[in-house]
């Protein structure tokens, strides 16, 4: 049932971002000699964590949910305002672009062109994973509309990340979420068709065969993190066993571990995500509902 996917996407989403944090900077061998092997929410990690906090992941999801839901569609300069004032918030954990580009929109720079300044900045390189990371409610929201589902994912990257293989990654993303919770299989052409970036397009095509080496690309590079996704959607048939893979592969494993969260959870479902991780999630209950009102939002925008 689909409202049993969203679910899942949405709390899969913040239980694996949530188990990740534990363990977030750290290579394989440190997780090995810390935890063994890391299959429960315990918290701390860097940032400190309680059991079942999150980290800037699923906040930002949360800011481009609420935002969703408040507006009845994805309005940028809404989610951009949002993005602002949870930046100002004093977050425990920001990315560096994200950081720049709230910046500029608190100086009152218009939300599309915010995030552009910020990469401009950074010589135009910088690809980091924060819009990514953020970004399956706009899959949730079209998964019946794919004409909405592009242009609404690319802006809502672009407010902090302008990159094209950023944009794209997103687009890739949310049409993967939109496959699952319609009960689709996943495959290469739906991913890929009229994505111009190249180095996306090999991405993708690299990392849904299952035999892909995942090792290495787990840092903040916003397409080792879609290809670690779309890895384990290919590789997996268990939602716990997809996360606890990806995340105690260590680097920046909340995000990681987020965005593989999102899907598997639109695939398997929230009957499928662990009780156990579900009983510590902070907000659990509102994740939920939120969850739940953007099911009734994209059914009814549909008809």
């Amino acid at each position: 049932m689909s409202i049993d996917r969203f679910k899942g996407c949405i709390l899969g989403l913040a239980c694996a971002d949530a188990l990740g944090g534990t363990v977030e900077f750290l290579s394989p061998g440190q997780i090995e000699a810390q935890h063994g092997q890391l299959r429960d929410i315990t918290g701390g990690g860097w940032l400190n964590l309680a059991p079942g906090e999150y980290t800037d992941d699923t906040q930002m999801m949360r800011c481009l949910l609420e935002s969703i839901l408040a507006c009845g569609q994805v309005a940028p300069e809404d989610v951009a305002r949002r993005f602002a004032e949870w930046a100002a918030s004093g977050p425990k954990d920001i990315g560096n672009l994200t950081c720049a580009a709230c910046r500029y929109l608190r100086e009152g720079v218009r939300w599309d062109q915010a995030g552009l300044r910020a990469w401009e900045d950074s010589g135009r390189s910088s690809a980091g994973n924060g819009g990514l990371m953020r970004c399956a409610p706009v899959g949730l929201l079209h998964f019946r509309r794919p004409e909405r589902l592009d242009a609404d994912s690319r802006d809502t990257c672009r407010i902090t990340h302008q990159d094209p293989r950023c944009q794209e990654s997103c687009v890739v993303l949310n049409r993967a979420v939109a496959c699952l919770v319609r009960g689709e299989p996943v495959t290469l052409k739906p991913l890929t068709e009229g994505i111009a970036d190249a180095a996306t397009l090999a991405t993708v095509r690299a990392a849904m065969n299952p035999d892909w080496d995942a090792s290495g690309h787990i840092e903040g590079f916003t397409l080792d993190t879609l290809g670690m996704a779309l890895w384990a959607l290919a590789r997996f048939d268990s939602f716990e066993e997809g996360i606890v893979r990806v995340v105690n592969l260590g680097g920046d494993a909340d995000t990681t571990g987020a965005v593989t969260g999102a899907l598997l959870g639109a695939r398997f479902g929230l009957s499928a995500l662990p009780g156990r991780w579900l009983a510590v999630l902070q907000n659990r209950d509102e994740l939920e509902q939120m969850a739940s009102d953007l099911w009734a939002m994209a059914c009814e925008s549909a008809r």
